[in-house]
């Protein structure tokens, strides 16, 4: 196995090397509130927001399974493919630093003006080009994963918009239509992380059992997307 090279290990660190540096050296905010975890800064439970920090946390993990399959057999898939693996991970990581900074519910309506509705239309728009774009991929994964955690966010984003015009709903209390809310919207991530995953395992299930029993190079066919030598279908 190649060493890791020491200018991409200082590639790595410098960025954030630089990040800390600047907030040691700007005078805006205090240092503590942007290094020290939020329970150390503000006395609150430790399990305030537990299921949307868990959320956060399914995120990541769907980014981090999707980005390091296509990292790892970007060279056994055709371009349909590649470029499904690198849309799945560009929308989990925008709805990981949506989630995280709270992006949709505060930056962009404060610094851009722009109304929650018009950005939940936008998610839909890339949620629908996404179906649509690599259908022919998804059919052949376990979609019905897929299918399952949209239902979830579908539930999520209609309550999210009846929050807006009606708050409390006379039907619910404010107690059960948050759990409703983001209980879909929390498990609306685990079927999206679930869905990855799956897709992730059944590539690498395939393509190293094959390398480690037959012990063979494969050269990779373009149009098939297969393993030429064995004829093993990645998806």
């Amino acid at each position: 196995m190649n060493k890791v090279n020491n200018k991409i290990i200082g590639l790595i660190y410098l960025p954030f090397l630089l990040l800390l540096i600047g907030i040691g050296l700007q005078k805006e905010v205090s240092v503590k509130l942007l290094v020290r975890d939020i329970f150390s800064v503000v006395e609150l439970p430790s399990y305030t927001s537990i299921v949307s920090n868990l959320g956060i946390l399914f995120w990541c993990s769907a980014f981090t399974v999707c980005w390091f399959s296509y990292l790892l057999f970007k060279n056994y898939l055709s371009q349909k493919k590649r470029g499904f693996l690198l849309y799945s991970s560009a929308i989990s990581l925008f709805l990981l630093l949506d989630d995280f900074f709270l992006l949709h519910e505060r930056f962009y309506s404060s610094h851009f003006h722009l109304p929650e509705k018009l950005l939940f239309c936008i998610y839909v728009i890339i949620f629908i080009n996404y179906l649509f774009q690599f259908r022919s991929v998804i059919v052949k994964t376990q979609y019905s994963i897929l299918l399952l955690a949209m239902f979830f966010f579908a539930i999520s984003f209609s309550l999210d918009l009846i929050e807006e015009r009606l708050f409390p709903p006379p039907q619910l209390g404010p107690d059960l239509f948050f759990l409703i809310e983001d209980g879909s919207k929390f498990l609306g991530i685990i079927g999206w992380c679930l869905y990855l995953t799956s897709v992730g395992l059944l590539s690498s299930t395939k393509i190293m059992s094959q390398v480690k029993t037959k012990n063979f190079s494969p050269k990779i066919n373009q149009e098939e997307d297969v393993i030429t030598s064995e004829k093993i279908r990645i998806f």
